[in-house]
């Protein structure tokens, strides 16, 4: 089963497609460096989805979160497919990842 999902709550305008968010909120600036916790709140994210074998992530910022969330389905052999946004376009592209 695929999750649509934002990596980012509220930081942009995302597709209906998306269920949830990776990390609900913005991440806290006390954190902002911390990769154990955007560790922790990728796995967490992915307890909640257990049916999940996709993750199609709109990603909306900052990488270190993206790359926490790539660990976290790569130490679960879950395929992920990132979606980017086209500033020209107004749209966004996919890009398989693992």
């Amino acid at each position: 089963m695929t999750i649509f999902c934002g990596l980012i709550a509220g930081r942009h305008i995302l597709p209906d497609v998306i269920t949830d968010n990776v990390f609900s909120t913005d991440i806290p600036q006390i954190h902002i460096t911390d990769s154990a916790y955007m560790d922790r709140i990728c796995n967490e994210f992915l307890d909640r989805h257990p049916e999940a074998d996709t993750i199609a992530v709109y990603v909306s910022g900052f990488t270190p979160a993206l790359l926490a969330l790539i660990k976290a389905c790569a130490n679960r052999n879950l395929h992920l497919t990132a979606y980017n946004f086209d500033r020209e376009g107004r749209t966004f592209w996919s890009q398989e990842v693992l």
